[in-house]
């Protein structure tokens, strides 16, 4: 009850605002207490459950002298966060924040009087802070509120009064922190921080401070028993366990199904009882926030089971939930309006809980002792099977919209013209989470889940630096375009993730190659039988968007894969040899130089890298032939032809090199525009009826994000190379790996330099996928536990 109401008091007073008729105010101090999160919850670093867990004093030495060290300059970024978003006065927020240090300070106080079981000193804490909220709270309406600033004063003090001995003996006994003893849990408690600001500035901005404070009030009342379990008695009642048992107990499984059930009664009344609108969305929100909380509750006892009895850091949970909440909160809103919003904290519950409780890489700890020759096997099987599918659904070509439909117009290039519900978007988005929230192994995918992480981080930061209150279209469309960058992202973490199975029909380079010796077939005979000159996107049932601009450069990608890697196995190799026509003659009616160059020169590299192979002429020679097969059976008008249809679509197609060149020297006039516009980049993007892309990725995005958002993925890059330039001899390297290095280095330096395929949804999954496997491979073999060859079993 202590650490309760120490943390939480804030909690209270915001949800007391809100009932008694103060929403804007409520609106303002959520805001302020979203900043205090981020701020001082992002250096947290799991503290209460490491100092229940240490069987010394160590740890709160070394997180004390951490705190102090930051409290000042907490505070004040804090303030400037605050500032830029609320109305409230100057000596509100001042006092807010005094609060939060001193409840920040006061948590480690308490946490050690109850590793000691120091009762006494509990209740009094309990009966300071239960008096100064109460006198808080009716301030407003003693006197005309004259006395609220003195409450408020007094509110901010009380954590405090009983802590001056354990300060002074802190700072007689502490000494500098070591970083390395809790740097990941650092990690994990930013993504937090991080994104319980963001989701409610969003709430805000899309919302409005009227309703969006009365969302965060409700969302703060429906969570409150979660917030009470994660950081009270959840760390108190795993320090009392007697075994490491990761059984849920009775007691919280029951509270968990109350919840779940007052949540669902809740729901039925906002929409059964005769309610105004506005208190029909704060009930509903209610609602759903008790059925979240309850999931909450569930994930929340994994992740301090992990935390405090097994020690293992949270933060690849912690960053892949909270990313994925923040990146999903802009697009469930225009798809589906502001009373989508009441679901958000249900929504979130639903990642945590799939992150935490249902990730193989906590379900599957206690696998790791079973019998290798028996049921192990029967797990991997399963598991590669199951990667299998998932990879197939991820690489096939089928696109949907909003609306409901699947993709299938027969214009040339479709062009959505900026509206959400139109847009074709992969089934792929869909499937990568899936595949990532089953398949995702915590132990190897950190490097890929903290780039993914200081990306995101980098951009929310020069997004607020060039946060313009007065424009809310703006920063709303601002955030969306963050999405756009991040979201494709994800399948970084999900080749990591990425283990190679045995069975050669199971690797994803067959998996595409199945779907390549389906479709490409198809797309040609569809453009034949609709008798046009170049490639056609409509297969009668389904349409590939993109289909000159970015697929091609896919296809022949994931055909080479399958070349430099399957081209031993029989009956693989005969698909590659009967499919290899048909790439020729596909890639020359895509028009696409891209795809063209690259199949060239990778059917002039396979007599070279398949050299052991005495099939490998065969195979350069089948790339000739249909290149030259593709030219001779190309017609004369074929320019001509790209040129009619692009104009019947009534689009302006600027994509020859005189109008890159244009398109890159308007970007980087505007990068270099002054410093901290090259560092933090622009508020809003270009006109787009001027300038419909960069056509280079990486000067897009520091257009948009600043050359802060490109250090973190500049530096993979960096380190990618440095890999692959240390592993230039290894003799374990192997065709298949051969080709994925050429590939990715391809897209990272070539393709991203002249297009925008990172941030588009399938080319940009896919890319990150193979990026992100071969970086398994690098970092496997830099380990000295794997050889780059193509039958290597990681799992």
């Amino acid at each position: 009850m202590a650490i309760a109401f120490n943390m939480f008091a804030m909690t209270f007073f915001l949800i007391a605002l809100s009932v008694t008729g103060h929403p804007e105010m409520a609106a303002d101090v959520g805001v302020i207490q979203g900043a205090l999160l981020a701020a001082f919850m992002a250096f947290s670093a799991n503290a209460r459950n490491l100092i229940l867990a240490s069987k010394t004093d160590i740890e709160i030495k070394e997180q004390f002298g951490f705190r102090v060290v930051l409290l000042l300059p907490l505070a004040v970024v804090v303030f400037f966060l605050s500032n830029t978003m609320v109305e409230s006065t100057i000596v509100v927020t001042v006092m807010l924040i005094l609060r939060r240090c001193a409840e920040w300070m006061a948590e480690l106080h308490i946490s050690e009087r109850e590793k000691y079981g120091d009762m006494p000193y509990a209740f009094r804490f309990i009966l300071f802070q239960f008096v100064s909220l109460t006198l808080l709270i009716a301030s407003p309406l003693i006197n005309g509120g004259q006395d609220f600033i003195l409450a408020l004063g007094i509110w901010a003090a009380t954590p405090i009064l009983q802590s001056m001995p354990f300060f002074i003996r802190m700072v007689k006994s502490s000494s500098l922190p070591s970083m390395r003893s809790f740097l990941p849990h650092l990690g994990s408690s930013w993504a937090i921080a991080i994104s319980t600001y963001i989701f409610r500035v969003l709430i805000i901005l899309m919302a409005g401070r009227v309703v969006g404070g009365m969302l965060i009030s409700a969302y703060a009342i429906g969570g409150m028993l979660n917030a009470v379990y994660t950081y009270a008695i959840g760390p108190s009642q795993a320090l009392k366990a007697k075994s490491s048992s990761n059984a849920v107990p009775d007691a919280l499984r029951l509270t968990v199904i109350i919840l779940l059930a007052v949540g669902f009664c809740v729901i039925i009344s906002a929409f059964t009882l005769d309610w105004i609108d506005e208190t029909k969305l704060f009930i509903q929100t209610i609602g759903f926030s008790f059925m979240g909380g309850g999931l909450m509750i569930l994930a929340q006892h994994h992740r301090i089971h992990m935390l405090q009895i097994l020690k293992i850091s949270a933060f690849v949970p912690d960053v892949l939930s909270n990313v994925l909440l923040i990146a999903t909160i802009p697009f469930i809103y225009f798809l589906l309006g502001v009373e989508s919003l009441s679901a958000l904290f249900f929504w979130s519950g639903i990642l945590a809980y799939v992150f935490y409780a249902l990730s193989p890489a906590i379900t599957h700890w206690t696998d790791r002792n079973q019998d290798r020759e028996n049921g192990y096997k029967l797990t991997r099987l399963h598991h590669h099977s199951r990667q299998a599918w998932l990879l197939f659904l991820m690489f096939i070509p089928v696109f949907f919209q909003l609306s409901g439909r699947i993709f299938n117009s027969p214009v040339m290039l479709f062009d959505a013209k900026g509206m959400l519900f139109d847009l074709p978007l992969p089934i792929a988005a869909i499937v990568c989470f899936v595949a990532i929230a089953l398949l995702v192994n915590f132990d190897r995918v950190r490097l890929s889940v903290s780039v993914l992480f200081v990306v995101f981080t980098c951009m929310l930061l020069t997004s607020v630096i060039a946060f313009n209150l007065a424009d809310v279209e703006q920063n709303v469309g601002k955030f969306i375009l963050l999405m756009q960058y991040i979201l494709p992202l994800f399948a970084l973490v999900l080749g990591q993730s990425y283990v190679q199975p045995e069975n050669s029909s199971y690797r994803f380079e067959a998996i595409f190659l199945y779907i390549l010796a389906v479709v490409v077939p198809l797309q040609l005979l569809a453009t034949l039988l609709q008798g046009h000159n170049i490639l056609t996107p409509y297969l009668y049932v389904i349409s590939i968007y993109q289909h000159l601009d970015y697929v091609p450069v896919i296809f022949v990608s994931g055909y080479l894969l399958a070349l430099y890697s399957e081209f031993d196995e029989p009956s693989l190799r005969k698909v590659l040899l009967w499919l290899s026509p048909f790439m020729g003659v596909y890639v020359i009616y895509s028009d696409s130089l891209g795809a063209i160059t690259l199949l060239f020169v990778g059917g002039t590299l396979a007599p070279f890298v398949l050299s052991k192979l005495n099939t490998s002429k065969l195979a350069i020679g089948f790339v000739f032939v249909s290149l030259l097969v593709a030219f001779i059976a190309r017609p004369d008008s074929n320019l001509q032809g790209v040129t009619a249809s692009i104009e019947q679509a009534g689009i302006n197609n600027e994509t020859e090199m005189d109008g890159r060149l244009k398109h890159w020297e308007l970007y980087t006039k505007g990068i270099t525009e002054d410093f901290p516009t090259f560092l933090f980049g622009h508020s809003q993007q270009p006109d787009q009826l001027e300038v419909r892309s960069a056509y280079n990725y990486y000067l897009g995005l520091i257009y948009n994000f600043g050359f802060m958002a490109l250090i973190p993925l500049g530096s993979l890059i960096i380190f990618t190379v440095i890999k692959l330039y240390n592993k230039r001899k290894d003799p374990a390297l192997s065709s298949s790996s051969l080709a994925l290095a050429g590939l990715v280095l391809f897209f990272l330096l070539i393709e991203n330099s002249f297009n925008v395929s990172l941030r588009q949804p399938y080319p940009g999954i896919i890319i990150f996928f193979i990026w992100g496997v071969l970086l398994s491979r690098l970092s496997e073999a830099g380990n000295g536990n794997l050889k780059l060859s193509k039958k290597m079993d990681v799992q």
